[in-house]
């Protein structure tokens, strides 16, 4: 099964869903966008992905991050435009910026 970021935090939030992401996806995620941060930052990602997602807020941008309960559990994204720029996009909406 397949949903994205953006679903997990409704359901989080409004539909009794998991409260907080797998070990396994906060890792991938911190490896996909923390690629290139300062240490500072990686820190403060970290932090964030173990955040429950209820206190999360639901950026549009979200919806591109896919989520999976497969054998790879692996997340992907889906760029628009250029993965770089929205890497420190999604990056920064993660953080709260």
């Amino acid at each position: 099964m397949q949903y994205s970021l953006d679903r997990a935090i409704h359901d989080a939030k409004f539909s009794g869903g998991p409260t907080h992401l797998t070990d396994e996806q906060q890792s991938a995620i911190f490896m996909m966008i923390g690629k290139g941060c300062r240490s500072s930052t990686k820190v403060a990602l970290g932090r964030r992905l173990e955040l429950p997602l209820s206190l999360w807020p639901s950026w549009g941008i979200f919806s591109r991050l896919i989520l999976r309960d497969d054998r790879t559990n692996e997340p992907y994204y889906i760029t628009g435009q250029d993965w770089t720029t929205e890497r420190a996009t999604l990056r920064n909406c993660i953080l709260g910026k």
